[in-house]
């Protein structure tokens, strides 16, 4: 499991204070950014030249509202991994414990030059494994 922690900002709520639901996912956005820096493959996940991995599937549950200066967690969790797909699971906890939001991510690895779905390289396979929630 990955964790990465935020403070809920002025800029991600609406003007009752509390977060625009649509900013959950940049906050988890945020959080699969630093995930993928950490993996130190050697190359940049979000600027090779040959594949990217764009999300196709975004879903979301919310159980309670994140409120302005809220802390929270993000734990981030591989859900499963295909030749050439694989979904990231993200839980938003409050500093007491709380889920808040639930969400899921599927992203597909597509080479760049033709739009067209492949592979996933074993070097990605094997980090994402590293993390596959159990």
């Amino acid at each position: 499991m990955f964790i990465y922690k935020s403070k809920i900002k002025f800029s991600e709520c609406d003007p009752a204070g509390v977060v625009f639901f649509a900013n959950v996912f940049k906050m988890a956005h945020d959080a699969y950014e630093e995930f993928i820096v950490e993996a130190d493959l050697g190359w940049n996940l979000f600027s090779d030249e040959e594949v990217i991995f764009p999300v196709v599937s975004a879903e979301a549950k919310y159980f309670q509202p994140l409120k302005l200066h809220d802390e929270v967690r993000i734990q981030l969790e591989v859900g499963e991994i295909r030749d050439s797909s694989y979904s990231i699971i993200y839980r938003v906890i409050k500093s007491e414990n709380t889920e808040t939001v639930l969400l899921k991510t599927v992203h597909v690895c597509i080479e760049k030059e033709n739009n067209r779905k492949t592979q996933l390289p074993e070097d990605v396979k094997f980090y994402l494994s590293e993390h596959i929630r159990e």
